[in-house]
Parts: C-alpha cells; structure tokens; sequence
C-alpha cells in the first residue's frame, strides 16, 4: 500500500523508530537506565508488526463492542479520584483530580501546577490534601479518596517522624 510515497512498512518503521527512541531516551534521562541494543531491535521488530496490524485494512474483520462503565466499587457516597505528576526539564509538577457521585457522575474537577518543585512526593501528597480542603468547603460528608501513591498513603496513615519534610502538610489529615 501507498500513501503520499510511503507504504505501511516504512510508516510503521518510522513510528516504532520515534516511540522506541524515545521511550530510550526517557529512560536514560529520568531513570538513569539503559536497555541492551536486543532489548530494543526486539521492541523496535514487535512494535512494526502491531502498527501494520492495527492499520490493515481487513474487510473481513468485525469490531466487538466493548462496554465500559463507572465502578464505585458500592461505595454510595462522593468519590475523590487524584493524581499526580512531575516532569525534569523544564520543571512541572502538577496535581489534579475529581469528584463523582456514586453514579459516575462528574461534580466537581480540579488541577493546580506546583512551580519550581520536581518533588514527585509534593505533588502526591498536595493533590490529597487540595482534595480534602475541596471536600470540607463542599460540606461532603461522606467521602472516599483513591490514589496511586502508595508512599503518600502510607505516610497518612502511619506514625510519620517529626522530622519529616512534609510532616506539617501530612498532619493536616488526622
């Protein structure tokens, strides 16, 4: 096939090229880690023949629908889902998240940047208590917050040291 002078092959090769390339080069940078060149040719090989199969025009193939709904997990009151982020050069750190009903139902959604901070743990545990100072002003009584920081949580619900960095904003919790 051909498309303005380049056949499917080439295009995929160059995308898989970009993608690998660059995920490499995030990992050196933000990691410090390195993959051995049969790491990534194999990568580069898998990710070629993804790219032609998802854009191969198969008239023959039929799409199955997939349903995809909220899961409050029964909880019926106002659920909190947050996250947060940091990135080096330049420096962003920011923070987000938003309040649902027990139907999914969006209520409420929020984000913030935290300027010249790249303290991933700062934005984790801001974006909890932004969540939490959001909830109080709403007059939510009922409440359940999800996180992927499992440091951040665990600092909230444990005994954390006096002399803790964030010891002042992780108190304001209890």
């Amino acid at each position: 096939m051909d498309h303005n002078g380049i056949n499917t092959s080439q295009s995929a090769l160059f995308l898989a090229t970009l993608w690998w390339t660059g995920r490499n080069r995030n990992l050196m940078c933000l990691n410090n880690q390195t993959w051995p060149l049969i790491c990534i040719g194999t990568n580069f090989y898998n990710s070629v023949g993804i790219i032609n199969s998802a854009f191969k025009n198969d008239e023959t193939a039929t799409s199955v629908d997939r349903y995809v709904k909220w899961n409050c997990d029964n909880h019926m009151g106002t659920i909190l889902n947050v996250d947060g982020s940091c990135n080096g050069t330049p420096i962003r750190t920011g923070f987000g998240g938003i309040f649902r009903n027990n139907g999914g139902l969006s209520l409420f959604a929020f984000s913030c940047m935290i300027s010249h901070y790249e303290d991933i743990l700062l934005a984790e545990l801001t974006k909890i208590y932004h969540g939490l100072r959001i909830t109080i002003d709403m007059g939510i009584d009922d409440l359940t917050c999800y996180s992927d920081s499992f440091l951040s949580i665990n600092l909230i619900k444990g005994d954390t040291p006096h002399y803790h960095i964030y010891v002042v904003l992780i108190q304001q919790y209890l």
